[in-house]
């Protein structure tokens, strides 16, 4: 398993909300970009961990609370679409809450959105990330959101 960052927090400390962010994403540097555009958004206080792996990915899920996946579409096995469908069974399994997923792409073709839905995500944003998308997809998926 893939070394774990520490994690790392940023926001408004006066914010009520707290959320925890899983990012995943097989390449370091758009894995740090999510979590730089994560970590200064103004949704709420938010606490990023970044996996390089859909594997480390489930672990860290089954074991720890997290709000929000951020999920990336292309990785070594198993992608993100299998990531996102092991999740929704690992979920259906324990009876836990449903995470939010949002699916990172490069493909902003209707038929990759849909293909990633099917799998379990609930929303798509394309590559690269940028900072207003992301914040609009956060404040529609996080809990409590808008």
């Amino acid at each position: 398993m893939p070394r774990i960052p520490a994690v790392v927090e940023a926001g408004d400390p006066t914010r009520r909300r707290r959320v925890r962010v899983l990012v995943v994403d097989d390449d370091a540097l758009n894995r740090r970009a999510a979590e730089a555009l994560l970590l200064h958004s103004n949704v709420a206080l938010v606490t990023v961990i970044g996996v390089a792996d859909g594997a480390a990915a489930l672990a860290l899920v089954a074991t720890e609370p997290f709000d929000l996946v951020l999920l990336d579409d292309r990785m070594p096995a198993p992608d993100g679409p299998a990531v996102a469908a092991a999740l929704r069974r690992q979920e259906a399994a324990a009876g836990t809450r449903r995470i939010a997923v949002i699916g990172v792409t490069a493909s902003v073709l209707p038929e990759d959105t849909e293909r990633l839905i099917a799998a379990g995500m609930d929303a798509v944003v394309a590559k690269p990330l940028l900072a207003e998308e992301l914040e609009g997809a956060l404040r529609r998926w996080l809990p409590g959101g808008r």
